[in-house]
């Protein structure tokens, strides 16, 4: 087996490409880092924005060792690499926004939360690359 990106990363949809409003912080679905008997010990968040014409949309990264809600907490920075992300406005059309996460826990999940944009156009979705399987190629369905 040749040590490719295919074989060793699996990307998993995060927060749907969409028109992002107004709105209290909302949490993406848990991704379970277990996936079929491998486990990923690392893992990069990737946003990409389309149109933005206003508001301010941040994105933190949770981790919890379960995949109760209540049981999240945001990944403190000594285990995140690079920020989490602040998409802005007009500034940040065509953009895309990295963030790795070194915590180790199972369970992870994005929130977004999103502030002056109640009628603008704000489009962006993330992706999560695990990473570091356990065993490769990596598993996929």
């Amino acid at each position: 087996m040749r040590r490719t990106t295919y074989n060793h990363v699996l990307a998993v949809p995060l927060l749907d490409i969409a028109n992002h409003l107004d709105g209290s912080a909302v949490a993406t679905d848990v991704v379970d880092t277990l996936v079929d008997g491998t486990l990923f010990r690392v893992a990069s968040v990737l946003a990409v924005t389309g149109t933005m014409t206003n508001g301010e949309h941040s994105l933190t990264l949770q981790h919890s060792t379960t995949d109760a809600t209540g049981d999240f907490v945001d990944v403190p920075a000594a285990q995140v690499q690079g920020d989490n992300p602040i998409i802005l406005d007009t500034t940040d059309d065509d953009e895309t926004f990295e963030i790795g996460y070194i915590g180790g826990l199972r369970y992870l999940r994005l929130v977004r939360t999103t502030t002056d944009n109640a009628s603008g156009t704000a489009t962006y979705g993330a992706v999560l690359l695990l990473g570091q399987p356990t065993r490769a190629p990596v598993p996929r369905s």
